[in-house]
């Protein structure tokens, strides 16, 4: 038996578009939080910019479709994968 991955696979077009995505973001906005509900880590974040005032957009991965290319083109610009990437 063999592992089975949940993944789905993206073409490269899907791959180019959720890479772009993420540029965008963070050169339109100073704050940007890519985040998902179950993250505490996201949480906290959002609460300390709440304290200071801070502006920030946040992103929630779980509301879109190409989650998980928006997750590997954060890992190729960031070197992290994993959320909360601020």
């Amino acid at each position: 038996m063999g592992l089975i991955s949940s993944k789905r696979l993206s073409s490269p077009a899907q791959i180019m578009a959720a890479t772009q995505f993420v540029k965008d973001a963070i050169a339109h906005d100073p704050i940007v939080i890519f985040s998902k509900s179950d993250c505490g880590y996201c949480q906290m974040a959002k609460e300390c910019f709440d304290k200071l005032k801070a502006s920030y957009k946040s992103i929630d991965l779980e509301k879109r479709e190409d989650m998980d290319d928006i997750q590997d083109a954060l890992e190729e610009i960031t070197g992290a994968r994993a959320t909360c990437v601020c």
